[in-house]
């Protein structure tokens, strides 16, 4: 079995095989595999990593912070009495808009639920500030006038034109005397 490891890894794991030596076991090799190229990620990084999503209501963000906390108590890990690392999680993965918002109530609440229940009322805030779908912008609108106001006006015009034309006529006889 150790002749097949060492004929059938490639270039960085071989050199690693090569590097511990005609008398490694198959176990120290595969200690040094997995210490090399193995998972190194625990179940409690990932719950102190969790983040909210993009667009993730608080309420599911929650719910999957409090799964992952109770699959930890069941392994042993924290007590379920410990909400405030719980919190502390919850408060550390909100999207940026509603960590800012949270911060006292973050510092003067010691309760999870109760700060969870806080948090919910900040987003449905920030919901009902945000514009829902496309806001239309107000086009002005011109009223056109009828054909025969334009008549009117054109007709206006004309006989001004006229006058003015008149008046200049006159001036300049006068001018010419």
């Amino acid at each position: 079995m150790l002749l097949g490891i060492r004929r059938s890894v490639r270039g960085e794991a071989a050199d690693m095989v090569m590097r511990l030596g005609e008398e490694a076991k198959v176990e120290d090799i595969l200690e040094l595999f997995q210490s090399s190229f193995g998972n190194i990620e625990t179940p409690e990084s990932t719950f102190h990593a969790c983040a909210q999503g993009e667009n993730e209501p608080v309420v599911k963000y929650a719910s999957r912070i409090e799964e992952m906390f109770s699959r930890a108590v069941e392994l042993g890990a924290p007590a379920r009495t410990q909400q405030l690392l719980l919190k502390s999680v919850f408060y550390e993965g909100l999207n940026v808009e509603l960590k800012i918002a949270s911060s006292f109530k973050y510092e003067t609440t010691s309760d999870y639920n109760i700060f969870k229940a806080e948090i919910r009322k900040l987003e449905l805030e920030f919901q009902r500030r945000k514009p829902r779908g496309k806001s239309k912008q107000c086009q002005a609108t011109t009223l056109k006038p009828e054909n025969s106001e334009l008549g009117e006006i054109k007709s206006l015009l004309e006989k001004m034109n006229a006058r003015m034309e008149v008046l200049e006529e006159e001036k300049g006889q006068t001018n010419v005397m």
